[in-house]
Formats: structure tokens, C-alpha cells, sequence
């Protein structure tokens, strides 16, 4: 997987289209052995590529992420998906009605969501290895942790299936598993992005 620049410069340039590009992410996150991916939304998401492919061919651009795949921590509402914070308290959550304003920012901007990714149990605990769906693994050694509690979104960018994804970060839930999985994590400012649609730790 190409770094995000270089990413944005074949994308913008016709070298590598958002179909191609989101097809290749597909797999990769099909294929992982971190345990990082809860749930794919591939349909949708080979759709979003198809039509931001056409627009492409067109030369329009939808916004500074045209195209470029992205995966969204699961205590984050994406439109038809479950929202399960990595709980079986959760299992049988009903799919989001709406998306979370930080995911509709990412698709105004031309993002296309993939999936939802593993979180530690309702972002209660610094180490990935406590979830529904078993622990998170490093890419860069099975055996080790990921850091928590956006332990898929880490790893799922550390071990090269995606260029981006989403976390959320209370105490450190960004920035540790970001440290541990040898990839840039950035918390922002507070209030600085919308949190609704967001499940709250505090």
C-alpha cells in the first residue's frame, strides 16, 4: 500500500483508479491475520469506487480524498452497519440509521468507508486483546498487541491494507496503539471534530 501522498497523486492522476484501489484494500482486509476487520461493507464500498471511478473519467473530483479507502473504528455509527464497541453486550445492535458526522465529512471529502474495525471492549483498556471478536494482533508480530482501544484502525494501517483510518482517542486510544503498530496517529484538538454518532467512553 502506497503512503497516503503518493496514494492521492496516482489517484488524481489516473494511474490508479478509486475501483482498482478499493478492490485491492477488499482484499487485503479479506486476507488479514491481525483480526483487525469486524465488518466488510464491500458492496457499498465497490459502488462508491465504481461512481467515483466514472466521475474520474469525467475529471470531476468529489474532494481531497477522492477515492481513497478508509476504515472507521467500531464504536462509530456507519449508515447500515452495527454498532457493537466490541462487546457481546452488543451483538445484536441494530445498523446505524445515519452515519456519524466525522463519517460523513470523510465521504463528502471523496472517502469510501470499507468496513468497521476492532476496538477493546467499549474503549475501556489501553492493549486491543479484549473484544467479541478476540484480541487484535501487531502485524509486525503476531504474537504481540496492538495497543488499544483503536486497535484496528492501527493495525489494519500498520500491517498495509488501508492508507487511513478512523479511532477515537479518550486516554491515549489513538496514540498507543498508533506507537505500538509503528504508524502516525493524530488526536485533535477537543471539539475540534464532531463526536456524535460516537460511542462515549467519558
Amino acid at each position: 500500500m502506497p503512503a497516503l501522498p503518493d496514494l492521492l497523486r496516482a489517484l488524481e492522476s489516473g494511474d490508479l483508479s478509486p475501483t482498482e484501489h478499493v478492490d485491492d484494500v477488499l482484499a487485503r482486509l479479506d486476507a488479514d491475520t491481525t483480526n483487525c476487520v469486524v465488518t466488510l461493507d464491500a458492496d457499498r464500498a465497490r459502488s462508491r469506487a465504481a461512481e467515483l471511478t466514472a466521475r474520474s473519467a469525467r475529471g470531476e473530483r468529489v474532494g481531497p480524498l477522492h477515492g481513497v479507502a478508509v476504515g472507521i473504528k467500531d464504536l462509530i455509527d456507519v449508515a447500515g452497519l452495527p454498532t457493537r464497541c466490541g462487546s457481546r453486550l452488543l451483538a445484536d445492535a441494530p445498523p446505524a440509521a445515519a452515519d456519524a458526522p466525522v463519517v460523513a465529512m470523510l465521504r463528502a471529502a471523496g472517502a469510501v468507508v470499507v468496513g468497521k474495525l476492532h476496538t477493546h471492549e467499549f474503549a475501556y483498556g489501553p492493549v486491543g486483546d479484549v473484544a467479541a471478536t478476540g484480541p487484535a494482533r501487531n502485524p509486525h508480530d503476531l504474537t504481540r498487541v496492538t495497543g488499544g482501544s483503536s486497535s484496528g484502525s492501527a493495525a489494519a494501517v500498520a500491517a498495509g491494507h488501508l492508507p487511513l483510518a478512523l479511532g477515537t482517542d479518550t486516554g491515549a486510544s489513538i496514540r498507543t496503539p498508533a506507537a505500538l503498530c509503528g504508524v502516525a496517529g493524530l488526536k485533535p484538538r477537543r471539539g475540534a471534530l464532531p463526536g456524535g454518532g460516537v460511542f462515549p467512553l467519558a
